[in-house]
């Protein structure tokens, strides 16, 4: 994904992880690493199965 390597000081994108038994996690690729749990708890998750 291109946005994974741009210049920005702040990126935040949908990224779920895949677990081995199927499930999902809601989670978000952000730069900087930790910023998606700031968002997350002022914000609450990233609606990803409505996005």
């Amino acid at each position: 994904m291109l946005s994974k390597r741009c210049g920005a000081d702040y990126v935040c994108m949908p990224a779920p992880v895949h677990h081995p038994d199927g499930s999902e996690s809601l989670w978000c690729y952000t730069k900087p690493e930790l910023y998606y749990g700031v968002l997350r708890d002022a914000l609450g998750d990233f609606p990803l199965q409505h996005f």
